[in-house]
């Protein structure tokens, strides 16, 4: 890998951020409550890293228009790693689900 500025690793690095962004509401999108919540959270999250990686940008280079490099040699952003079942996901939400509705009848029959 060349050798790369502050500037254009601030760039690569807020890049990474929507790519995660991304990553993570596309996976909200397949799931429902309880995990869609989660996953919409960590997008949240990457949003927040990626207006404080904006706000060091504008105060070292006095914009926030960033310059993302490019070339080969580095290193994946996290939103290219991410790799999640989604159908997996629900059935595991659905299985506990059912889990807490099975108790929650047993609790009934106990106290009744």
């Amino acid at each position: 890998m060349e050798e790369i500025s502050f500037k254009e690793l601030l760039g690569y690095s807020i890049k990474g951020e929507e790519i995660a962004y991304e990553a993570y509401m596309d996976i909200a999108k397949t799931l429902s409550g309880l995990a869609s919540d989660r996953f919409q959270s960590l997008a949240k999250e990457e949003l927040d890293h990626k207006q404080k990686l904006l706000d060091l940008h504008e105060y070292e280079f006095g914009d926030k228009e960033y310059v993302v490099p490019e070339g080969e040699g580095f290193p994946p952003h996290e939103g290219d790693l991410i790799d999640i079942d989604a159908e997996k996901i629900n059935s595991l939400i659905e299985a506990i689900d059912s889990a807490i509705q099975a108790g929650k009848m047993l609790m009934n029959c106990i106290i009744n």
